[in-house]
């Protein structure tokens, strides 16, 4: 009895916090000015078709704690922007993100890794928190 009350206040508790994440979110986004379009960051290529991504995605900032959203954000192209998002999907295990991620690296130069790299590692490692945010 108490298991089941437990685990029904955890389901709801999970609930809010989930739209109050999708809310943080949708806020940050309709808040969002982006610079002028730019080409991809990662190839050089597709100005007139490149989208912003934030640096630090909207959901990790949220899940860091971040009151007020950051965004720093770098163009990518289309095929850049949803390789890097395969690469930092926290809504899969690391296991199943690396079979996933693996494939797209024989798709790319050298010189796209380094710079995917170099775009995925000024986001911070995962678990930092929100420093200087209001």
């Amino acid at each position: 009895m108490i298991a089941a009350k437990i685990d029904e206040v955890s389901r709801e508790t999970r609930a809010e916090e989930a739209a109050r994440k999708r809310g943080w979110i949708a806020s940050a986004r309709m808040a969002f000015q982006p610079r002028r379009r730019e080409a991809c960051f990662v190839c050089g290529k597709f100005q007139s078709i490149s989208q912003a991504h934030h640096v630090v995605p909207l959901g990790e900032q949220f899940d860091r704690g971040f009151s007020v959203a950051n965004h720093e954000h770098e163009f990518l192209c289309p095929n850049h922007h949803a390789i890097l998002n395969l690469w930092i999907d926290d809504d899969i295990s690391h296991q199943r993100r690396g079979r996933r991620a693996a494939p797209t690296f024989e798709d790319l130069t050298n010189e796209e890794v380094e710079r995917m790299f170099q775009l995925s590692g000024r986001a911070g490692p995962v678990n930092a928190t929100a420093k200087g945010t209001e």
